[in-house]
């Protein structure tokens, strides 16, 4: 075979590796689109939404609130607690004038009588109180107070009466037309639903067409292929020139410029792809080799980094924990210096409440020798006038009884 039949040897094989690549990545490429992302294909039709019934908020009738003055309330008789307080001391002193008066002596009967004295005068005030109450309520100028509201109250419940009626009509109007809306809007949806399952029919029956369009050109495609990869071994084997292992595009390219370009066959140019792609491993591995170098140096500098960091952080860890037992040696100490001044405060504070104990215990009992005393005295003061009264021949007055 001349060196010319070697050249356009290898450049028909080329030309048939590369139509066959070709084939391959078409076929790849259809069995993976679908029929969204071809260009002629037909948008998926959306489903109409079913129209709703658009119902208004039903009118709501107010009452009117109908308050009427309390008559009982209007009374000028005296109501609450300040009457009861005071039929409380009035009784509670008039059992002292009458216990003092006839020289009673104390007891429980004289000290629970200003309890039923004050019912009574309690019982008493209300009754008051609830007839001049109904007394102003049957009186004319309250009836006729009562007779106004009333009036009022009607006229206004009138109002709203009429309100709610106008209410009513437009609620019933506004009910009609949502009505009147809604049948319209199911005849629209009812065209659109038509329109919407007539335009999916067409999508599936395009996109089945589609499919059936891209399996065919699958099967022809794969039939070209077979076709070309059958005529592209026949011609390796007729030819005999390109060993199985170089039977790639990336050798048959460097074969075809060597033989193409020089006077050497097609050995020769196998023989310098042999060589050059093994130059190129050769560089491709002592790149790998010097990027393994680097890596493990940059793995050597980080960790003697992370080790001096690691120092660091361990000295900064003991000086901070230094610091901290210092600190609470100080915190330790202040603490100890304030609960003692708290201590000696809470002493002295408990003195001075002991010292006003003491006063006040000392107050009291001065005040209670002083009340002895002058009862004391009242009551000798008693007995020397019933003396002369006695002399005289008048009548004797009472004398308190005699306290131990």
């Amino acid at each position: 075979m001349t060196h010319e039949e070697e050249v356009a040897t290898i450049g028909k094989l080329i030309q048939l590796e590369e139509l066959i690549e070709s084939r391959q990545s078409e076929i790849s490429r259809l069995e993976s689109e679908t029929y969204e992302q071809s260009r002629n294909s037909m948008r998926k039709p959306t489903r109409p939404s079913e129209p709703k019934l658009r119902k208004p908020s039903e009118p709501m009738r107010q009452e009117v609130k109908r308050e009427y003055p309390d008559a009982e309330s209007r009374s000028k008789k005296p109501a609450g607690c300040l009457p009861v307080i005071v039929a409380w001391f009035a009784s509670c002193f008039a059992v002292w004038l009458l216990r003092m008066a006839f020289s009673l002596e104390d007891n429980l009967f004289f000290t629970l009588l200003p309890v039923p004295i004050t019912a009574g005068i309690d019982i008493f005030l209300n009754d008051r109180r609830k007839k001049d109450g109904k007394r102003i309520e049957e009186s004319k100028e309250f009836q006729d107070e009562i007779a106004e509201l009333d009036r009022q109250y009607d006229a206004k419940q009138a109002e709203y009466d009429a309100q709610y009626d106008e209410a009513v009509k437009q609620y019933e109007r506004a009910k009609k037309d949502a009505q009147t809306q809604y049948e319209m809007d199911r005849k629209a949806f009812a065209k659109d639903l038509a329109n919407y399952e007539l335009m999916l029919a067409q999508y599936n029956e395009d996109k089945r067409k589609w499919g059936e369009l891209r399996d065919l050109a699958v099967v022809a495609l794969r039939k070209t292929m077979g076709n070309t990869h059958d005529e592209l071994e026949a011609l390796y084997d007729s030819s005999g020139l390109v060993p199985r292992q170089f039977r790639n595009l990336d050798a048959l390219h460097a074969i075809y410029e060597t033989i193409s370009t020089s006077n050497f066959d097609v050995k020769a140019a196998i023989s310098l792809y042999q060589q050059d792609r093994q130059r190129k491993l050769d560089e491709r591995r002592r790149q790998i080799e010097q990027q393994r170098l680097r890596e493990l140096q940059a793995a050597n500098e980080e960790a003697a980094w992370q080790a001096a960091r690691q120092n660091d952080l361990l000295e900064e860890q003991n000086n901070i924990a230094r610091r901290t037992r210092r600190d609470m040696d100080i915190a330790n100490a202040a603490a100890m210096a304030q609960r003692r001044a708290q201590r000696k405060q809470d002493e002295r504070i408990a003195k001075e409440e002991r010292q006003r104990e003491e006063k006040r215990e000392m107050d009291q009992k001065m005040k209670e020798w002083h009340e002895e005393s002058a009862y004391r005295q009242m009551r000798q003061k008693v007995i020397d006038e019933n003396q002369e009264r006695l002399r005289r021949g008048e009548p004797q007055l009472p004398v308190p009884p005699w306290r131990p």
